[in-house]
């Protein structure tokens, strides 16, 4: 399916919101209930909490180590969402996370696959997962079953000809992926074209979308530094899917040639709406009820950014 525009193009302004200094290297965004909790990688203490929708200061939680409920390296985004929680990737450990009023308990379990590596998990049933087949791998993802059996599937959308290896190839089409939250289906855009596609929870293709909008390239350039950098963070709802891209070169981030902007889907992947953005961040998530975006930049350690959606409306 080609699409050629979106249906509507918003320029969205940013409230910068001062918090206090414990924000060192914010990576993510996650809802839960009236709390935003910030992922910040670089953080002894790697969480912050947030109350909404003034956003005072809480706690911070998640310290690094070696203890049984300690993180290593944890995942970027949440595997999944729980009531009150969200659970994240830790080498091949699963981090239960319970948001409280006053505290956050962690709780640790083990993904026993005999992998070492389970990149861009997400969780696709109660007991199922899927991650990327990695760099190696000939099949773009793995099914990880509850029994404890998993299975290379999915095919790119060329061969590894032009790139000279498997590894080049898999490169230049590395994807992000998420779930809808009633798991009956996932999407997975890739970071250098304009495309995506939305799988059935049993993998089943059922929509291969390509945007025909510039700036992009049809086919990922076989030099890294002259391709196209897209989406760098997505969240999904039941309703829509969300994407922040750069829309840019890594010269042109570098020199700061735009803003980036949020790109919103339905999930039969139609493009609705392009926000576009008067400031930089790396990360959001959006509160579709009070109908606002919260993002950060890794570069500014002292605000939070609230885009309010209901004043455009």
């Amino acid at each position: 399916m080609h699409y050629a525009q979106f249906e509507h193009t918003i320029n969205l302004k940013s409230d910068r919101i001062q918090v206090p200094s414990v924000l060192l290297y914010p990576r993510s965004l996650v809802l839960c209930d009236s709390n935003l909790i910030v992922f910040n990688e670089k953080m002894d203490t790697m969480f912050q909490c947030f109350h909404l929708p003034d956003l005072t200061f809480q706690y911070s939680f998640g310290t690094q180590g070696q203890g049984p409920n300690d993180f290593v390296l944890p995942s970027i985004t949440p595997v999944k969402y729980q009531k009150n929680g969200f659970v994240v990737l830790d080498g091949i450990n699963l981090k239960h996370i319970s948001v409280e009023k006053d505290k956050a308990i962690v709780q640790t379990s083990t993904l026993n696959y005999g992998l070492n590596c389970f990149n861009d998990l997400i969780s696709i049933s109660d007991s199922s997962y899927c991650c990327n087949g990695g760099f190696e791998n000939e099949k773009e993802f793995r099914f990880l079953y509850p029994d404890g059996n998993h299975e290379s599937w999915g095919e790119y959308p060329e061969t590894e000809e032009r790139f000279g290896s498997v590894l080049g190839r898999n490169q230049a089409y590395i994807k992000m992926t998420v779930a809808k939250p009633d798991k009956s289906c996932f999407v997975s855009f890739y970071q250098h074209i304009r495309r995506f596609r939305i799988y059935g929870k049993d993998g089943e293709l059922k929509r291969d979308v390509i945007l025909d909008i510039l700036p992009g390239q049809e086919r990922p350039d076989v030099d890294d530094y002259l391709r196209f950098i897209h989406p760098i963070s997505i969240y999904a709802t039941d309703s829509y899917i969300y994407t922040l891209n750069l829309d840019m070169t890594t010269e042109e981030i570098e020199n700061r040639k735009t803003t980036p902007n949020i790109q919103v889907f339905d999930w039969e992947g139609k493009p609705l709406t392009q926000y576009k953005l008067d400031c930089f961040i790396n990360t959001f998530v959006v509160d579709e009820v009070a109908n606002k975006i919260y993002g950060a930049f890794v570069e500014d350690e002292d605000h939070i950014y609230v885009f309010n959606l209901s004043l455009i409306h």
